[in-house]
C-alpha cells in the first residue's frame, strides 16, 4: 500500500469526525483529498 493510498484513507476518516461538527467544511476538505488522491496535488479549483 503505498503512502497516499494510507494518507488518504487516514483523510477521510478525519473527514468524516469534522464532517459531523461542519458539514460546509467537510465537504470542501473532501473535495480536496479526492483532487489530491487524482492528480497528485492538493490544488481545488
Amino acid at each position: 500500500m503505498s503512502w497516499a493510498v494510507r494518507w488518504q484513507d487516514e483523510a477521510l476518516a478525519e473527514l468524516e469526525q469534522v464532517a459531523r461538527r461542519e458539514p460546509k467544511r467537510a465537504a470542501n476538505m473532501r473535495r480536496r483529498v479526492l483532487d489530491l488522491a487524482e492528480t497528485g496535488r492538493g490544488d481545488v479549483k
